[in-house]
């Protein structure tokens, strides 16, 4: 029989971000494509309500080249996440920087590009280059408002420029959401937030509630903003430098 159900799993995986899930998708379906298309040539007269069922299914499927093309277009994409990731280790990172770009510019899903935003982020970050990796973790919540890293690094951001209090707001709405299915707790046990729909394990939640009680305690030693290290220049700037 036509089976088609590879396809839809395979664009279910591409837009939650899993791209190896759809790439090993894709591969077993260039087989079942192969085979549907020496079942079709062998069995060419005498059509059927099954054959004309089949025929239905094939027009929803790829092409082979069409499947191939997919294949090599997620290959590019994960290949340059890996780059990126492999520079960030090495702490080369303007060249991760440049690799996470490159990446979105080829337009993936969007979880991916929430990933990818969120591990740019982590570069700028670690070059002090705090507004670019504030508006990048933006991005990756505007994009996939479940992914949890991308709020407890904009959190850590906003504690390293002196807004605890900010950085309460991100935390709170984030632990306002039910735990992870695959907890001790059940899922509807928590709070789904206004802001977020965030599930996370036990773990995670543990390590949110850490950072909100580091937050709430930087809130009562409360710093002016550090405009200058959001801005990435020294405290000694000139106005033609912060220009």
């Amino acid at each position: 029989g036509c089976d088609w159900r590879w396809w839809l799993q395979c664009q279910v995986s591409w837009h939650k971000g899993d791209l190896t899930a759809a790439q090993e998708l894709l591969l077993e379906g260039l087989q079942k494509l192969d085979s549907n298309s020496r079942s079709n040539s062998s069995s060419s007269n005498g059509a059927s309500d099954n054959s004309d069922s089949c025929s239905l299914s094939m027009g929803l499927l790829p092409t082979r080249s069409e499947a191939q093309q997919i294949i090599e277009d997620l290959k590019q994409l994960v290949d340059l996440k890996t780059a990126g990731n492999t520079a960030v280790s090495g702490k080369k990172y303007e060249q991760a920087v440049e690799h996470y770009t490159k990446a979105l510019a080829l337009q993936p899903s969007a979880g991916f590009a929430a990933l990818l935003h969120s591990n740019r982020a982590a570069a700028f970050q670690s070059m002090d280059r705090l507004a670019e990796a504030l508006a990048d973790c933006g991005r990756a919540i505007a994009l996939d408002p479940t992914y949890s890293k991308a709020y407890s690094r904009m959190a850590t951001i906003l504690e390293a420029v002196h807004r605890p209090a900010q950085a309460v707001v991100v935390l709170q709405d984030v632990l306002k959401s039910p735990y992870d299915q695959n907890s001790e707790h059940k899922a509807g046990s928590g709070h789904v937030s206004e802001v977020a729909a965030v599930q996370l394990s036990q773990a995670e939640r543990r390590k949110f509630e850490i950072m909100l009680a580091a937050a709430q305690s930087a809130v009562k030693k409360h710093k002016t903003p550090d405009h200058y290290k959001l801005l990435g220049v020294a405290s000694t700037a000139t106005e033609d430098d912060i220009k």
